[in-house]
């Protein structure tokens, strides 16, 4: 796989903010945005670029902490990596969009 003509990386954490005494909301985002690129050498099989966006929000106190986390909000379905086979080009997607809730209980 060749490297994208561009890519940018951006990730943000606001500042904690306190909804009550002891419990803080938390929120954080990144995005990722790959530029064209190609999978082989003789630049025939081209991946038009994509925007990728994960957000996870939550609430936080000393021992425990309830968060809700999505990733590839956006559902892209771009290629992670792609391969020439006998049977022509194989493609390996990225993940799909996905939205995950978690719960920590800190002893």
């Amino acid at each position: 796989v060749r490297l994208p003509f561009q890519s940018a990386t951006r990730g943000m954490a606001l500042p904690t903010t306190p909804v009550s005494v002891g419990v803080d909301l938390v929120l954080q985002a990144s995005g990722n945005w790959l530029g064209e690129r190609f999978f082989d050498q003789e630049n025939l099989f081209r991946d038009k670029g994509a925007a990728y966006l994960n957000l996870s929000l939550g609430l936080e106190a000393d021992d425990w902490t309830l968060r809700l986390r999505g990733s590839n909000l956006l559902d892209k379905a771009e290629p992670g990596d792609a391969f020439f086979a006998a049977a022509g080009v194989v493609r390996f997607r990225e993940q799909p969009r996905q939205i995950l809730g978690e719960v920590t209980y800190r002893f």
